[in-house]
């Protein structure tokens, strides 16, 4: 029942990759298998240490697909052989532009919001009750940004996100993310580890019968 279920999936993934616009960045493309990332970086492909028994996780230290286009901190994800997430945690600005200039403008979404705060605790060797446990709270204003393209394709997802951190007296600091994603298989990954997790309470509960 499993196997048909993966092969409608498939069946229905293959239809709506025509569809897409972009399914990866240079050399790696939704759907290769690890044998092919392997060709391609002999050398750098690493394997990520993960609990979970349904995908794997490989890292690329760094990548340039094109001049000065330096892609860092790369993680892709398997699924039965299959590479449906491709993540690139540090993101070069230049990225986003390119792919504008080369797809067209994504579909743009920004959401603005004061939620993220930091508190610094400073404690003094000193004896005066005064420098013991002073805090700090920083607040910083926070700008999502998503650049979208791939319009509403249900099959296959590309974004280029960009987390802005903004305080007044302390600057500015900025998150940026690509990635792109088979959205029909990461939903079978998440439903298989689900699955998993309830067999696995199930399991233990047995084990507390005589309790």
């Amino acid at each position: 029942m499993k196997t048909i279920i993966i092969l409608i999936y498939a069946c229905i993934f293959s239809i709506g990759i025509n569809a897409q616009t972009i399914d990866g960045i240079g050399k790696l493309h939704l759907g290769m298998t690890l044998k092919d990332v392997r060709t391609v970086f002999p050398k750098s492909l690493a394997k990520v240490q993960t609990s979970s028994k349904v995908k794997k996780v490989y890292k690329i230290s760094a990548y340039t697909p094109i001049k000065n286009h330096i892609c860092k901190d790369i993680r892709l994800y398997f699924y039965n052989d299959t590479l449906y997430t491709l993540y690139v945690n540090n993101a070069p600005s230049n990225l986003r532009e390119s792919l504008t200039l080369k797809y067209g403008e994504p579909q743009r979404k920004t959401v603005k919001f004061r939620s993220y705060v930091e508190e610094l605790a400073f404690v003094y060797q000193d004896d005066s009750p005064d420098f013991l446990n002073e805090n700090k709270i920083r607040k910083w204003d926070i700008v999502d940004t998503y650049c979208k393209w791939n319009g509403d394709n249900p099959y296959a997802q590309c974004c280029y996100w960009e987390l802005l951190y903004e305080n007044g007296s302390n600057g500015a600091a900025m998150d940026c993310v690509f990635y792109v994603k088979n959205l029909v298989l990461a939903k079978c990954v998440e439903l298989e580890e689900k699955a998993l997790e309830i067999e696995g309470k199930e399991e233990k509960k047995k084990a507390l019968d005589g309790l």
